[in-house]
């Protein structure tokens, strides 16, 4: 395990389901810049290797890349394409090997962390950067860049959930709202805020994972033929008197981003437990 080099600026989450409830919510990121979230690795070329986002991690970046990075620090997404798409995130814990094959890997760069300019200043430095380094591989055989710059563009309010709409249609993870002003900041923001899709599903209730303070730490749902544990969305009182609130049998209603190549539901959050009905084997598919 690496050193930790620094901490990364974490985004503020906005749940579709509030959005689209209130869409007045977005009035307040008007003139603020967008862009797609990627589902990939966040990833930091330190000036020198190329680490996860704790920087516990290194990366085995072939030494060829190195043409097409700066000295100094830049963030973003690693993602491995594959055909007009990308493998899924989970492939991406294959590159921390020596033997990797990083011929289909790109780096899509979205900021300079170490820059203490506003946000619109770096973005700009960096597609001019991301630039330059693109066209020293047009003089070299057979070689293209492996680093690229994420497009940021300003929005105003009213347009935002038009532009989060159409990249859901396409099949993206969502959308990133950031400060054209901010500064980059070592913590969780609400500068750079994060909206991604997200779809509500029923699950049967199975079982509970509880601490030794005998506080629910997570559920287990049972969905289809898969159990997975559901430990966010619930609230203190909730994980305290689980007992009472829920029952083995009862239909869980959970939200979910997308699925894993395991089957079982990405960043499933618990929304609600149907009082109506137990659970009957035409209830969940």
């Amino acid at each position: 395990m690496g050193k930790k080099i620094f901490e990364v600026m974490s985004y503020k989450e906005l749940r579709p389901r509030q959005v689209f409830e209130n869409p007045r919510i977005l009035d307040k990121y008007d003139g603020w810049y967008v862009s797609i979230k990627y589902d990939g690795w966040q990833a930091i070329w330190t000036g020198q290797n190329l680490v996860s986002k704790t920087g516990k991690r290194t990366f085995a970046m072939p030494e060829w890349w190195k043409r097409y990075l700066p000295r100094h620090p830049v963030v973003g997404e690693l993602m491995i394409k594959m055909g007009n798409s990308f493998m899924p995130a989970t492939n991406i814990a294959s590159l921390l090997r020596k033997d990797s094959d990083w011929s289909n890997v790109i780096f899509m760069t979205f900021d300079l962390p170490k820059k203490k300019i506003p946000f619109e200043d770096r973005t700009a430095a960096l597609e001019k950067m991301v630039t330059h380094y693109r066209r020293k591989a047009t003089y070299i055989p057979n070689e293209s860049s492996p680093v690229t710059y994420i497009p940021q563009k300003k929005i105003a309010s009213n347009k935002i959930l038009e532009f989060y709409k159409k990249a859901i249609n396409r099949g993206e993870e969502g959308i990133v709202l950031t400060n054209p002003k901010s500064f980059y900041q070592t913590k969780k923001s609400p500068d750079r805020v994060k909206l991604k899709g997200r779809a509500d599903l029923e699950g049967v209730l199975i079982g509970f994972n509880v601490n030794e303070k005998g506080l629910m730490k997570s559920m287990i749902i049972r969905f289809k033929n898969i159990k997975f544990s559901l430990g966010i969305g619930f609230k203190e009182a909730e994980r305290k008197n689980y007992k009472k609130l829920f029952k083995i049998g009862n239909l869980i209603k959970f939200s979910y981003r997308s699925f894993g190549s395991n089957g079982r539901p990405k960043e499933a959050r618990f929304l609600s437990v149907r009082h109506d009905a137990d659970y009957v084997d035409s209830d969940v598919e």
